[in-house]
Formats: structure tokens, sequence, C-alpha cells
């Protein structure tokens, strides 16, 4: 009996201490689970902070970007504006030049032919005096008889004429020719023809180009004169200059003709 009551003592104990030991690990269980559930109520409260955050970095750098899009558009505005006005300017500035300097070449190429058909005059004039001069005949004066003593008697004797001078030949200018094909032609042609392709113009313009060429082949003097645009007339101005020739002598008064057709 006593050891039936002692077992059952025995076992009391033991449940005891376990259901003690049980609450006892139930406790530290929930301490742990509170522990837990306190770290992810703070992980929770951190990244809904850090989100706040990232919300409020996100609208700054797009409000950044907005404004700066705004301003690049401003800028590429101003820019525009000003390029315009600029462009405005220089082709005011280039017409106003062009036309000085398009009628200082007529002036002075107006000069130049009347200057050349005064030589042309001149050279009619002396002509005719020269005609006129070789037609007159020459007339000598007769001789005068001189008297000399010999010692003995007076005698007259006539002196002998001199000979008449010989007939004036004026000298034969011999014209140097202008030379016919530059040496360096195909070179030369780019000109005209980035010209041409950059034209706005259409259409088949004449241009005579007047020039001297110097002993070192290079030319200067020229005037280009025809009835095709600005930026073609300057093309052709262009041309001519970077001609290049072969020759002795210096020659002036040489003429260039051509026709452009843009298409």
């Amino acid at each position: 009996m006593k050891l039936r009551t002692v077992g059952v003592s025995v076992t009391l104990v033991v449940v005891v201490c376990a259901i003690y030991g049980f609450l006892i690990w139930s406790g530290l269980q929930a301490d742990r689970l509170r522990e837990q559930e306190l770290n992810i109520t703070s992980l929770q409260d951190n990244v809904a902070e850090l989100s706040k955050v990232q919300r409020i970095v996100q609208e700054g750098l797009s409000q950044d970007v907005q404004d700066l899009e705004f301003d690049v558009d401003s800028v590429s505005t101003h820019n525009r504006e000003l390029i315009l006005e600029l462009s405005d300017k220089v082709d005011t500035i280039y017409e106003v030049l062009s036309a000085r300097l398009s009628s200082q070449v007529e002036k002075e190429f107006e000069e130049v032919m009347a200057i050349h058909e005064e030589i042309e005059d001149l050279s009619g004039l002396v002509n005719e005096l020269r005609k006129e001069l070789e037609a007159v005949p020459v007339i000598s004066p007769g001789p005068t008889p001189i008297e000399e003593f010999t010692g003995e008697r007076v005698v007259s004797t006539f002196p002998v004429p001199p000979p008449p001078p010989p007939p004036f030949i004026a000298p034969i200018e011999v014209d140097t020719p202008c030379p016919k094909s530059p040496d360096n032609a195909d070179i030369a042609q780019r000109i005209l023809t980035r010209a041409m392709e950059r034209t706005s113009r259409t259409g088949t313009y004449a241009f005579t180009a007047t020039f001297g060429v110097a002993s070192d082949g290079t030319t200067y003097d020229i005037i280009v004169v025809g009835n095709g645009p600005k930026d073609l007339h300057r093309a052709v101005e262009r041309y001519a200059r970077a001609l290049n020739w072969t020759l002795i002598d210096e020659v002036n008064g040489c003429e260039l003709k051509l026709k452009l057709d843009v298409k």
C-alpha cells in the first residue's frame, strides 16, 4: 500500500514537474514569439519609412528632371532664336556687301570698257595720221650754188643733197595669245560642281570672266558678268582665280565663257 502511494506520489510529482516545465518552456517560447513580433514590427516600420523616403526621393528626382527638361527646352528655344537672328543679320550684311561690291565691280568694269574704247579710238587716230603722213610726198629744197675761190677763178658748184631719211615704219605689235587650256581644270571644276549642287536656283546661266594671267600662271584682275544668281557668280570668280596656266610672258584681256546648267 505504501509502495503504491509512493508510486502515485512520484507520478504526481513527475506530472507536476512536466506541467511546470511545459509552462516554463511555453513562457520562454511566448517571450521569443513576442520578441520576434517586435522585431517584425520594427522591420515593417523601417520598410515603411524607407518606402516613404524612396517615394519622396523619386518625386524630388522627377521634379528635378522636369525642371532640367524645361531648362533645356528654354535654352534650345533661345539658341534657335539667336541662330535665326544671327542668320538674318548675316544675310542682311551679305546682301548689303554684295550689292556694294556688285555696284563697284560694275562701275569699274564700265570704266575699264570706256578706257578700252578710248584706246581703240586713239589707236585708230594714230593709224589714220600715220597713213596720211606716208601719203604726203617728201619735198627736198633745191640745191643752192656755192662760190668757191680756187686761186685762178671763181667756179660755182652745187652741194650734193643728203640722202632721204628712211621711211617711218611703225613697229609691229605682236599680241601674246591667251592660253587655251588650264593645267588644273579638273580640280578647279569641283568649285563649280559644289556651287551648282548647293544653289537653290535652277536653270541655265551664262557667265563671262575676263582676267589677266601673270608669268607664274596665276590669274588676276578677274571680272565676272552674267545673268546667274550671286552664289554662282561668286563660284565662277573663285573658279577663275583657282585656275593655273602655263605661259612665258604675262598676258591681259583673256576671256573665259561658261554655261552652267543647274537642274
